[in-house]
Formats: structure tokens, sequence, C-alpha cells
């Protein structure tokens, strides 16, 4: 007998693809022999993180809705563009079941996948539902939700799905010395997420110009997590000013990331929340603006 397939959509930022890499952990940890395929969208950030964990995967020519009349013709077709590239894929394999995670690559999915009859479920990230979520969950077949939520009374709330390796339970001292940082300093974590949240970015930058006494933060360190932009300049800055930091755009281990930290600044989104929450980081969150 063949092992089942599952399709697991969601794409745009990490925050929707990395739980869909949390649900196969979860499969494999309880012996649960499937084959499994990620729709991502094909933003190059999607196309890396499928890349890296080395499963079939599928990126979508789809692009976030908008109200603006040259964006949503493009969205309309990239919705067309990638309902013809799932009917080819249906007829070269069939799912036993899909998952989304929301964001605008599941509405596609869901809506060829249930025109070809084939289960459907959706993971519910918000706390509270968007418009498209609301959308999403009347399409499913079964509806989970990572928050309990009026919105959404019929749907199962199974918490946030987590990476192995979003957790850590090592002590700050070890958790640094896995990255690469100075054991007996106090550290700041800034994480500006998988986009890079120009904002926060720009404001270390200009943090880091205007102290010209010496160093902003006397006596720590810096874990600096600037997503796709700024890298370079940041390190410079961050050099220039004496301040002790490791800049980089991502860490595969965020859970050394949250572990090593004091304390930590970072963008406001729902993985950010679950992860600092689940190594009891204490996090100053920034909203997107």
């Amino acid at each position: 007998m063949s092992r089942p397939l599952f399709w697991l959509a969601g794409g745009g930022t990490g925050g929707h693809l990395f739980p869909n890499l949390a649900v196969v952990e979860r499969l494999r940890e309880r012996g649960f022999r499937c084959r499994v395929r990620l729709l991502v969208s094909q933003r190059p950030l999607d196309v890396e993180l499928a890349e890296r964990t080395g499963l079939p995967f599928t990126a979508l020519p789809v692009v976030p809705p908008s109200l603006r009349p040259t964006a949503a013709a493009r969205f309309g077709r990239g919705w067309v563009r990638a309902g013809s590239v799932l009917r080819r894929l249906l007829t070269q394999e069939r799912p036993s079941a899909v998952l989304s995670t929301g964001g605008f690559v599941g509405p596609p999915v869901l809506w060829a996948t249930r025109a070809a009859k084939v289960p459907t479920a959706l993971v519910s990230l918000d706390a509270v539902p968007g418009r498209a979520g609301l959308m999403l969950a009347k399409r499913s077949d079964a509806v989970f939700t990572a928050h309990p939520t009026a919105a959404l009374p019929e749907a199962r709330t199974i918490g946030y799905p987590l990476r192995f390796a979003a957790v850590s339970h090592l002590d700050p001292a070890s958790a640094r010395a896995g990255l690469g940082l100075a054991t007996d300093r106090p550290t700041l974590l800034i994480f500006a997420g998988s986009q890079g949240a120009r904002t926060i970015n720009h404001a270390m930058l200009e943090l880091l110009r205007r102290a010209r006494t010496g160093p902003l933060l006397k006596g720590w360190q810096v874990l600096h997590l600037t997503g796709r932009s700024d890298t370079d300049e940041l390190r410079a800055a961050y050099a220039r000013s004496g301040n002790a930091a490791v800049v980089a755009p991502f860490c595969q281990r965020m859970g050394l990331a949250w572990a090593s930290a004091d304390a930590a600044v970072a963008r406001a989104g729902g993985g950010s929340v679950a992860e600092a929450h689940a190594n009891a980081t204490p996090t100053l969150f920034l909203p997107y603006p």
C-alpha cells in the first residue's frame, strides 16, 4: 500500500511556511509514514526556504491581493495561472488531503483541491481571523486554530505549530556558545522577521548613528537578525559604533537565538510571538506600522 500524500500550502512569509514544517516534524515524530509536497509562492524567500527543507515543493505564481487596479489585475492573473498549475499537478499525483496555513497561497490551492474533491483543512494562525481566513474556513472540511476565537466557533484549538528548531531548553550561556556569542555578556536579540522589518532595522541604524560618545549598549552584545534587507549596512554600523554584535539575515536555530537573549525586540508577527512565549524571552514587540 502506497504512503498517503499530503499537500501543505502556505507562503509569502516564513510565518506561513514554518508552521507547515512543524506539522511535518510532528508527523515524523509520531512515526506516521507519509509523503508531503509544499505549495509556496514564487517569492525568493519562499523558494529558498522550501529548497532548504529537501522536501518536494511547487512554487505557485500567486501574488497578494490588492485594491490598486494594476496589482489587482496581477492578483487575478496569478490566481488563474496557479489554478492551471494545480490542475496539472492533480493529474500527476492525488493528495490524500490538503492543509493550508493561510496567506495568499492558500485560497487558490483550496479552491482547486476542493473542486477535485480532495479533503481540505485550514490552520488559522491569527488571534483575530481576517476576511480571507474566514473565507478559507468556509471552504475547508476541517478547521483548526492557534488561538481560541469566537469568529471560528467550530474550530479545534491546537496552539501555534512550532518547529523543533524554534524552541530551546538550553541555558543562556550554552545557547550563546552555539551561536558564536560571548557566553558571559548580557545579550539583546533584535529580530526583524524573515522579510526584514525595515522600520526596526532603520531605527537601529539611526540609534547607532546618534551614539557618538561610545557604544550604544555598553557591556551588552547584540544578535541582530535582519531578514532579507540591511544586513551589510547594519554590520558596518555596529562595527563603527564599537558595539559587540553578530548580524545575520537568518538563524536556522531560532530556539538558540531566543534562549541566548536576556531581552528581545521583534516584529509582532504571530510566529515571533509564539516563539518568544515558548522560550520565555522578555520581548518588546513592534506591530507592523
